[in-house]
């Protein structure tokens, strides 16, 4: 007997053809997001970048043989500190090659705050803050700056490396070159300061930086677009004495601006 065969409507046809053949992989597929699935075929929306917020590094330069350094300054970054400023990293760089602990690529940082001397702080692009209400001045003023780009690193710790990967992306149209840098500062170091303590704590020193140079790694050559996103995988050695569990990685981005470096934002 011959077995007649199911009438379908063409809408429903066309519906179980398109769920048999549209079996992608759905995610974000930009591998400048955060969280860029490699599986992905199909972007979803999901794509995830930094969010667009102002955060303010406050830079100390200080020098561990440096008596004013131990008596003044010191107290003066615990006197900011205590505020407790939103969106505020502390870093306490040592530039001085005599330091104990002395870090290179601290002179890079340095040298964009055109540091002379020590103690001294910088904020944004301004640096000889050297009294509590011009230091809390400077990091709100910056906070409030409507930010160019936006970073935030992802870490790996390996038996002799810390692996960084740092995602950014742009709120502006530019030309000017860019570079990222991820920073190393470590809490709890027992370590001599004069003025103070020879067995004083130091607290969010500089160890090391990603990059050849402490302003980082270029990254872009051409001009950078509103939204554009970028992603850098550097890493940085663990020297011998350092307490990784102790510390915490904060990426910087700054701007060239002729042979002057400007800073524009950090995560972590």
């Amino acid at each position: 007997m011959k077995r007649s065969i199911p009438y379908l409507s063409l809408p429903i046809l066309l519906c179980l053809l398109m769920s048999s053949c549209d079996d992608s992989i759905e995610g974000c597929t930009d591998p400048n997001s955060i969280n860029y699935n490699p599986n992905a075929e199909k972007n979803d929306g999901s794509c995830s970048y930094p969010d667009e917020t102002k955060k303010v590094v406050c830079f100390f330069f200080t020098d561990s043989d440096n008596s004013t350094c131990g008596s003044f300054g010191i107290n003066l970054l615990d006197q900011v500190k205590a505020t407790n400023p939103v969106n505020t990293y502390f870093i306490s760089v040592h530039p001085n090659g005599t330091d104990a602990l002395f870090s290179p690529s601290g002179i890079d940082v340095a040298s964009a705050f055109n540091v002379s001397g020590f103690p001294d702080f910088g904020v944004g692009d301004q640096n000889n803050l050297l009294n509590q209400s011009t230091i809390l001045n400077a990091i709100q003023n910056e906070s409030t700056e409507s930010p160019l780009a936006g970073i935030n690193p992802e870490v790996t710790v390996t038996t002799d490396s810390v692996i960084i990967t740092m995602y950014g992306r742009f709120y502006t149209n530019d030309t000017s070159t860019y570079f990222a840098a991820a920073y190393l500062a470590e809490d709890n170091i027992i370590s001599p300061q004069t003025g103070l303590s020879p067995t004083y704590s130091h607290q969010h020193v500089f160890r090391g930086s990603s990059g050849l140079s402490g302003i980082g790694t270029q990254i872009n050559t051409l001009p950078i677009s509103l939204n554009s996103s970028f992603k850098i995988r550097r890493s940085i050695y663990i020297q011998p004495g350092w307490n990784i569990s102790n510390s915490r990685i904060i990426a910087v981005i700054w701007r060239q601006n002729g042979s002057d470096f400007e800073y524009v934002n950090a995560g972590d």
